[in-house]
């Protein structure tokens, strides 16, 4: 339900594939390397087959991380290492190597969502922003950076610095005490609904859900969206 009354003082944004295109990012920088790395050479011929795996086992490493399973640094290489090793190809340096420009040259990358800017700056002269991240520290520094995100935001609060990840409550009122804001007069901007929305709502937090698909069937938040612009009609 909309709280059509309520007054926001602190906004909380998610960055990747909220802000930040990750899947556009990322396969860029995934086939530079792919090619760098000559690996049709080595019998791996087709690009987008290699994606397709990498993202499968990519995503379940990271459930394995936000459950806290698997620590950051097996995770950075151990995806590409499965990945390989599901196509023939068992080289550890290779997969480290590939892991090291990864995370090298994906926060270089400049891609973000429609309207991005134009919310932040919209956001800005209204609220305090702030990010709140399950990725690393050092690498979403980066791409705030590189993306012209930096003079919008007061913090970048990551699970790295909670001791927490996101859906966790704990990470929300770690945030909430980083950014000296209160529950009730904060609300989350996410497109994970499990991670985002549901973790916020725990938190007492109200939520914007982007869904840039536009499905929200069975969806509970209090606001819902398909395009960054209509935040703007929210907030």
């Amino acid at each position: 339900m909309a709280n059509a009354n309520k007054t926001y003082k602190n906004v909380f944004i998610d960055l990747d594939r909220t802000l930040w295109d990750f899947e556009r990012n990322s396969w860029e920088t995934l086939h530079d390397v792919f090619f760098l790395e000559r690996l049709p050479q080595r019998g791996l011929t087709n690009f987008d087959i290699f994606m397709k795996k990498y993202t499968e086992i990519n995503n379940q490493y990271w459930s394995l991380y936000r459950e806290g399973k698997i620590e950051k640094e097996s995770l950075r290489w151990r995806r590409f290492y499965d990945t390989f090793r599901f196509f023939g190809i068992d080289d550890k340096s290779l997969s480290e190597r590939f892991s090291d420009y990864y995370i090298k040259i994906s926060p270089t990358k400049t891609g973000v969502f429609p309207y991005t800017i134009e919310l932040m700056e919209y956001l800005h002269t209204r609220y305090n922003i702030d990010i709140l991240t399950n990725g690393f520290s050092e690498i979403q520094s980066a791409k705030i950076q590189y993306c012209g995100l930096s003079s919008y935001i007061q913090n970048l609060i990551t699970s790295e610095a909670a001791g927490y990840k996101k859906p966790d409550v704990r990470m929300f009122e770690f945030a909430l005490q980083k950014a000296h804001a209160e529950a009730e007069t904060t609300i989350m901007i996410g497109d994970e609904f499990e991670v985002d929305i549901i973790g916020a709502a725990n938190a007492g937090i109200d939520t914007i859900y982007v869904n840039f698909q536009g499905d929200f069937n069975g969806v509970e938040t209090t606001y819902q969206v398909s395009s960054l612009k209509k935040i703007m009609d929210i907030l």
